[in-house]
């Protein structure tokens, strides 16, 4: 069989999947090449993104001098499969992916490597098998669970379907958006049926870490938090064990903090309300001490965050960590109070009104920063997920409102006030009537040109009288058709895009919500026992800590909810009941598409796979060919 599938010639029709467990990196290469040189869409996609990553490599090395096309030889698949392994490093975003650096052409694969073959040239039913396979086949200790298998399969299809959507590949994304979500429903399925058959071996497989794949992301949680799979982490399961680790000392500890805030909060408006003078005018008050520190506690916190990343790298902890969006609005937060410290010291008491402004929009964003606490209820939750989906839509159609009022601002502008001149104030007027026109305020004295005895139409007297507007027939006009286009067609339109996305998160509010309790409940159980501003006592002690275990060369990490290691003994026990789960899922997918009596329960539906749609091309063409036949019938008749 081997020297068969190591032949130059042949297609992928001969590729013999019985055999993957006699398989070499050169006949897996082998494989890859028939698909990248045959006329299937998804090799072209495959070879395509291939050459552009190398070219993209080679344009950026050594200033450019070498470009390098792509090239592998049979007698040497290393080159290869390194490109490989980055081009999923890239598509899944985990600088950590570490998988094929070291390989050999004779060496044998794993099953790892048939399933990300499968998943890259869309071959759902080689993906199938595999992990059938991977669910049957008694190892000493696999920690390669047939369900995070299945996760990382729905992962890398999802991933490669926005990939093939953003080169306009729309058949090809579809058809791998569609494998994405049967796998995370195999595995939803799986995980369901493990909790109903053991509770406990469920709860431990979604903290086992699993090495097998190379990811950073080791366990089933992890890998379906970071690629938005909301149907799996909205599983039972999955919510028991984030329920769990919140109702163990989390809750108290979070409470200490939800109490903390509003302290400190309370602290910071007293301070900007009665006690805000410049520093010129006296010293530093009690209160703003506390700010202080309350600040400096919170800068501490983000950057131990940064530093326990799980990646190796910095620039690969900051960009884990930059993700987050309300990191990034941490970061805007403490440089807006950052600011507002420097124009305290700058400004004296006749200027001091920028730093007075930028303290209060400092404390109001620190205010609005608490809605994060309202995630872990099951009402607010997704109310505050609305409201940030809807900002966005703001956003987008801020830029096509802003198209529209400067345009109008500008006929406005030239006719009432014709040849202005050229000021900063000139700019503001341009916007100013458009804008506040779009809620009602219409100005219709300035629009219709009335003379008035607190302006004056003499240039000499511009700077100590207002200018009056010039009489304009058109402006009304202009107004009439601005007024149509802002609050009848722009205006509903935005209330249509908000509605929109109220509804869409309505529809699946829960769903969306447990997704989101997992980056809560994670987040709040990194954090230390102590609130701010006391929580310096834990940064002190948590460095205390790594640098005595550094200094004596032991292991000095924390234990882990999220992650924990379980002995050899119980590692089979979960692999044992996870085959039972998969085995049954397997049967009832086999019912489903082969046989008529169901094996097992159906948690989750199914999507439907190829060959039923295939079945159904073929019934409609036999229906077809019936209704020719029968009106070829009755024309003879007629006849």
């Amino acid at each position: 069989m081997e020297s068969q599938n190591e032949e130059d010639d042949g297609n992928i029709e001969d590729i013999d999947l019985k055999t993957w467990t006699s398989w070499t990196y050169k006949i897996l290469h082998r494989n890859y090449q028939l698909y990248m040189n045959s006329d299937d869409i998804a090799g072209d996609f495959l070879k395509a993104r291939l050459q552009y990553h190398t070219k993209l490599k080679s344009s950026s090395s050594c200033c450019g001098r070498h470009n390098r096309e792509m090239s592998y030889i049979d007698a040497d698949v290393k080159p290869f499969f390194i490109d490989i392994g980055k081009f999923i490093k890239r598509i899944l975003k985990d600088e950590s992916y570490s998988v094929y650096k070291d390989i050999n052409g004779s060496d044998k694969i794993q099953r790892r490597d048939v399933l990300i073959w499968s998943v890259i040239i869309n071959r759902r039913d080689y993906a199938i098998d595999i992990l059938k396979d991977g669910s049957t086949i008694e190892t000493k200790l696999n920690k390669g669970t047939c369900i995070y298998a299945a996760l990382f399969a729905s992962a890398m299809f999802k991933v490669l379907s926005k990939k093939a959507d953003a080169l306009e590949n729309m058949d090809l994304g579809e058809s791998f958006m569609e494998n994405s979500r049967f796998f995370e429903v195999l595995a939803s399925n799986g995980i369901a049926e493990m909790y109903v058959n053991d509770r406990a071996m469920s709860q431990k497989i979604l903290t086992q870490p699993v090495e097998e794949y190379g990811c950073s992301m080791k366990t089933v949680m992890k890998i379906s938090a970071n690629n938005k799979l909301m149907l799996f982490m909205g599983t039972t399961a999955c919510q028991t064990k984030l329920k769990s680790i919140w109702r163990g000392h989390m809750s108290i500890l979070t409470s200490r903090e939800m109490i903390s805030c509003i302290v400190m909060l309370f602290c910071f408006s007293f301070f900007v309300l009665t006690d805000l003078r410049p520093f010129t005018d006296g010293q530093f008050s009690l209160m703003e001490y506390l700010i202080f520190g309350w600040i400096l506690t919170l800068v501490l916190e983000e950057l131990r965050q940064i530093c326990q990343r799980e990646q190796r790298s910095l620039r690969h902890r900051l960009c884990s960590w930059w993700k987050d969006a309300w990191n990034k609005y941490d970061v805007f937060m403490n440089f807006l109070f950052l600011l507002s410290v420097v124009l305290r010291f700058a400004l004296h008491q006749d200027n001091f009104k920028p730093a007075r402004m930028m303290y209060s929009v400092t404390l109001a964003f620190f205010i609005i920063r608490t809605l994060q606490f309202f995630y872990v209820a099951k009402n607010t939750g997704p109310k505050i997920i609305m409201i940030r989906k809807m900002v966005t839509v703001l956003l987008f159609f801020i830029m096509i409102f802003a198209v529209v009022l400067v345009s109008f601002g500008i006929i406005m502008q030239a006719n009432l006030y014709p040849n202005s001149e050229l000021t900063f104030a000139l700019l503001r007027d341009v916007v100013n009537l458009p804008y506040w026109q779009m809620y009602g305020e219409l100005f219709l004295e300035i629009i219709e040109g009335q003379e008035s005895s607190t302006c004056t139409k003499e240039p000499s007297k511009y700077g100590i009288l207002p200018r009056c507007p010039e009489t304009n027939t058109g402006v009304p006009l202009v107004l009439a058709v601005y007024m149509v286009l802002t609050n009848l067609m722009l205006m509903n339109l935005l209330i249509a895009m908000f509605s929109n996305t109220f509804q869409k998160v309505e529809d699946n509010s829960v769903s969306i919500w447990k997704f989101h309790r997992y980056s809560l409940v994670h987040e709040y159980y990194e954090r230390p026992v102590f609130a701010p501003p006391l929580i310096i006592l834990n940064h002190l002690y948590r460095t205390i800590y790594f640098v005595y275990h550094i200094w004596c060369k032991k292991d000095g990490k924390l234990d882990n909810a999220f992650e924990l290691n379980i002995t050899e003994e119980e590692s089979k026990q979960v692999a044992e009941s996870e085959r039972e789960a998969m085995d049954e899922c397997f049967k009832s997918l086999d019912d489903r598409h082969g046989r008529t009596v169901p094996r097992t329960r159906s948690y989750y539906k199914m999507p439907a796979v190829s060959t039923d749609r295939d079945y159904t091309l073929k019934d409609i063409a036999e229906l077809y060919n019936q209704v020719n036949q029968k009106l070829d019938e009755i024309l003879e008749t007629r006849t």
